[in-house]
């Protein structure tokens, strides 16, 4: 685990991918969470303040896209 930064919240609807990238974010050393869609990672990151990197698929099924997460992200 890689201190003093908080958790990567990866967020992907295709469940193979989404692993591949906890795989590979867990290598490095980082702490994650993760999401099937930007409904479930707006309700995470609605219980943790704490999560430092976002890293979204752009086209996902839902009410709101990849893009449209991160500009939500950014303002809060």
């Amino acid at each position: 685990m890689i201190t003093g930064r908080g958790p990567v919240l990866i967020v992907e609807d295709e469940p193979l991918q989404r692993m591949d990238m906890v795989d590979m974010a867990e290598r490095a050393g980082f702490d994650v969470l993760e999401a099937h869609d930007a409904k479930h990672a707006v309700e995470l990151l609605r219980t943790r303040a704490d999560v430092g990197l976002l890293i979204t698929d752009i086209n996902m099924p839902g009410a709101m896209d990849g893009m449209e997460l991160a500009a939500a992200v950014r303002r809060r």
